[in-house]
């Protein structure tokens, strides 16, 4: 009998040191998007990118893409290799942010490289990237945050480091709970007393110490906001049992709906546009903005773990990542786990597919648009797809690690 006990104890170590481990389950408590699930394939503006920088650990180099011409358009040398990158790149401007460890470092159009040395202490967890606005902000594991105003061509323009304390003057200053960067260029951010900040971040650079207003709310826990895509003057949030939508020049609550979190798990996305999703045992309703109010989908297809969700209002399309990794609802991660993947799209007005789940390559990094998905391979001499989803065409590029690894 004790051999078995013994027998079995093994088997379960075994098997825990071969599972898959639980992430991170949502996107709460950040300013932005965690670090790791910024796409530099789609514009803040939501449109399909015809170039993109990602960064190839085979050769340890930062590879930016010319989609249209299907070439290596340049490669850089990251300041601190090995590691994890998060690389975020504006295709206008044509410069690229590397983030790595508590490194960040910004290469301007020339390619001449700037590391924001002295802003980052901690390790930056999250990240809100408005290219257009010229914008960086980051949240770190330490809840300091860091901002850069970046000018057309990625030079460093102004930048500051803060607090996660806004002093309010009411002796008993919040601290941040989740926050974003929305089109008109300020930093919203909801508070630990369920207020909402609008901070003025040229101000806040300037003055070196943060400058913003207020106006109180009747919620309870922010958890998560976004800034809804075309309006920026409202806000999406999300607390305790409820999502609202606020206006932030009146003040006011647009609309609401309230959440039974006994009942569902509450997973959420800003990719492209942000939604909320409720998952039972039976379906996944979505919630988005859309001319000033909610609206809802019910999808019946239960994915065993959601990896990834992209929502595009302006081309109808939802688009999921799934993974065969059971009771891990896992949202804007469709690299966490690199097996088992697929993916399947719908038309958002009525929730018709013409597809079955597409099998997604192993090993592959991949980034997704609303028409297309980026396959990056872990192939030493380099090789990666770009697949469209409307026809099932894939393009190939190859052997353009050669010039770090020698010819073939």
């Amino acid at each position: 009998m004790l051999s078995k006990l013994i027998l079995l104890a093994l088997a379960a170590t075994l098997f825990s040191a071969c599972s898959p481990k639980p992430v991170d389950k949502n996107e709460d408590y950040i300013i932005g998007q965690k670090v790791k699930d910024v796409s530099s394939l789609t514009s803040d503006q939501g449109t399909a990118q015809t170039q993109i920088a990602i960064y190839d650990k085979t050769v340890d180099r930062i590879h930016q893409f010319n989609l249209s011409e299907v070439k290596l358009e340049r490669s850089l040398a990251p300041a601190k290799p090995g590691g994890e990158h998060a690389i975020l790149y504006h295709q206008s401007g044509n410069y690229v942010i590397d983030i790595a460890g508590k490194y960040v470092g910004v290469y301007n159009r020339d390619g001449q490289l700037f590391p924001q040395s002295g802003m980052f202490y901690g390790k930056p967890k999250s990240v809100a990237f408005r290219p257009t606005t010229g914008y960086l902000v980051t949240y770190d594991d330490g809840a300091s945050v860091a901002m850069l105003k970046l000018d057309a061509d990625g030079n460093v323009a102004a930048k500051w480091s803060g607090g996660p304390v806004l002093d309010d003057g009411s002796g008993h200053p919040p601290s941040i709970s989740a926050g974003d960067v929305n089109d008109s260029g300020q930093l919203i951010l909801g508070l630990s007393n369920n207020a909402i900040a609008i901070v003025d971040l040229d101000a806040s650079m300037n003055a070196h110490t943060w400058q913003f207003t207020t106006f109180a709310t009747t919620l309870n826990d922010i958890k998560w906001l976004a800034p809804v895509n075309g309006s920026p003057n409202q806000i999406f949030v999300r607390s305790l049992g409820r999502i609202s939508l606020f206006d932030l020049t009146t003040h006011t609550e647009l609309d609401f709906k309230l959440i039974d979190e006994n009942t569902y798990k509450v997973k959420t996305s800003k990719n492209y546009d942000p939604h909320v999703m409720l998952i039972d045992s039976h379906n996944v309703t979505i919630y988005y903005v859309k001319n000033s109010h909610f609206e809802s989908r019910v999808n019946p297809t239960l994915p065993n773990s959601l990896l990834s969700s992209r929502l595009s209002l302006a081309n109808d399309t939802l688009t999921w990542v799934n993974s065969q990794y059971s009771y891990w609802f896992e949202v804007d991660k469709p690299n966490e786990y690199k097996e088992t993947r697929t993916l399947k799209r719908w038309r958002v007005s009525d929730m018709w597919s013409n597809s079955e789940w597409v099998p997604m390559p192993n090993e592959a990094e991949l980034e997704i648009t609303p028409t297309h998905v980026f396959e990056l391979f872990p192939a030493k001499y380099g090789l990666a797809y770009f697949y469209n989803i409307n026809d099932g065409s894939k393009v190939r590029l190859e052997k353009f690690n050669n010039p770090w690894v020698g010819d073939l």
